[in-house]
């Protein structure tokens, strides 16, 4: 949940590695996703942190920080199904993989501003990180 207070430059190129990752077909179904206990290597190890930031963010903005932890504490006692079931209503992993999957990868309009508003962040952060006169 730390990737959230990243600096929204470090988030885009998370992202743009997950977006990189979806259409080289290396993103994990979730179910293992979940349950590994290893941390991918090599070019995977950028698609692992764009795909974690993805689903924090996601259910994150489903509720509150404060209902990721708990869900991240009841998913430790009870496994995810039933934490997902009962801190967010889904309807176990594979609910969960179905609709983030459906926010993340989803189609923008042709006429969204997309690359301008991602510009604009990053000039934002930018101007934000310059150190003082």
């Amino acid at each position: 949940m730390a990737i959230l207070a990243a600096p929204l430059v470090k988030r885009s190129l998370h992202l743009r590695d997950l977006s990189i990752g979806q259409h080289r077909g290396e993103i994990r179904p979730l179910a293992a996703f979940l349950t590994s206990t290893e941390y991918p290597c090599g070019e995977n190890f950028a698609v692992f942190y764009g795909q974690s930031l993805s689903i924090v963010e996601f259910l994150v903005d489903r509720k509150s920080p404060a209902e990721f932890v708990r869900f991240l504490r009841h998913a430790g006692k009870a496994g995810y199904d039933a934490a997902l079931k009962d801190c967010y209503g889904l309807d176990g992993i594979s609910d969960l993989e179905r609709q983030w999957r459906q926010s993340a990868f989803a189609v923008w309009p042709a006429d969204e501003p997309v690359l301008t508003d991602f510009a604009n962040g990053i000039a934002a952060d930018v101007a934000l990180a310059a150190p003082g006169p």
